[in-house]
């Protein structure tokens, strides 16, 4: 004879309770999603690419909209966004922070709304590219002590060739990438230890490049490094098919690389969306563009709780002569 479980009646009222809640919790998500494409579809006509805004509004019991001061430029953006807030329940009566981003390579527009959070003692939301210890002066002059001492004239290889590029982890452990002309006169200069970047105030994996030039031909003496201009090039931790993944966002030029693509970070659904292929000389696009996107961005740092809008980010592999 079979039993029959009966469930107690407070077991009951539990899983009635836990089974309201998420509904309630999917209702929710799913009208903030609803609000975000109405601010999509509303600012999309303006004909605006590759920029960003950031407003603060209140709502208030009566569901009336308040913004604080805006610069004249965007005045006309409030009464369109009010006109969407004003009888939408996802939001409730506080101050919230409003970011907006145009797309720079299409019409889209992402938007990402969240309440103005009020911070404890000093955060840190600080990038900083990764140094050696004792300084950049210190660890050129120590460069230069090993070319003299191997030998080696670097005025051949220090004009309109690649940078010198070093892999610094966010343990601080480094690695010398690229030039092997140059890195394999190196050998002091690579004891030197270094300090990790920050990204978002947080330890990074990254690449510190420079470039040694002599800018007085006649002069035989290089006295300090011009940064490369790709300075604050970040990598994921994980490596794609061996290589080295670097990301930007801060950038309005296309970095170089053998595969090049950039996502937009949708905060709405803390993905990343709407890929463009900018270089794919190795026909590697497709697979890349499936691998950026099984990241979860904030699972792996790519924005913090306190420090986030939407932006378009790129990734890339390097050119062959970098690896």
């Amino acid at each position: 004879m079979e039993s029959l479980y009966i469930c107690h009646p407070i077991n009951m009222k539990r899983i009635i309770l836990f089974i309201v809640f998420l509904l309630s919790s999917s209702v929710f998500a799913q009208s903030k999603l609803s609000v975000y494409r109405l601010f999509s579809n509303e600012l999309k006509n303006d004909r605006i690419r590759g920029k960003h805004l950031q407003l603060r509004f209140e709502k208030d019991a009566n569901n009336n909209i308040g913004f604080d001061t805006i610069n004249i430029q965007s005045k006309y953006i409030p009464p369109k966004i009010a006109s969407i807030l004003k009888n939408n329940t996802s939001f409730d009566t506080g101050k919230y922070e409003l970011k907006i981003y145009w797309d720079l390579y299409s019409s889209e527009v992402y938007t990402h709304i969240e309440k103005v959070k009020i911070y404890e003692g000093f955060p840190n939301f600080s990038e900083f590219d990764a140094r050696p210890v004792g300084g950049v002066k210190n660890f050129v002059n120590q460069i230069l002590s090993d070319f003299k001492r191997n030998n080696f004239d670097p005025y051949q290889h220090t004009s309109y060739t690649n940078p010198i590029e070093v892999f610094v982890d966010k343990n601080g452990h480094h690695s010398f990438l690229s030039p092997w002309q140059i890195i394999v006169h190196l050998d002091s200069a690579k004891l030197i230890s270094w300090k990790p970047a920050l990204y978002n105030g947080r330890p990074k994996n990254s690449i510190f490049s420079f470039r040694l030039t002599n800018n007085h031909p006649l002069v035989t003496d290089i006295e300090m490094p011009e940064t490369d201009q790709t300075s604050k090039v970040f990598v994921l931790d994980e490596m794609y098919k061996g290589e080295k993944v670097r990301f930007r966002s801060d950038t309005e030029t296309i970095p170089v690389g053998r595969v090049v693509i950039s996502f937009v970070l949708d905060l709405s659904i803390d993905r990343l969306v709407n890929p463009i292929i900018h270089r794919d000389n190795g026909n590697d696009a497709t697979e890349f563009i499936n691998f950026i996107q099984t990241y979860i961005p904030s699972k792996y740092s790519l924005y913090t709780s306190f420090f986030s809008h939407p932006n378009r980010y790129y990734f890339y592999i390097a050119p062959p002569m970098d690896k």
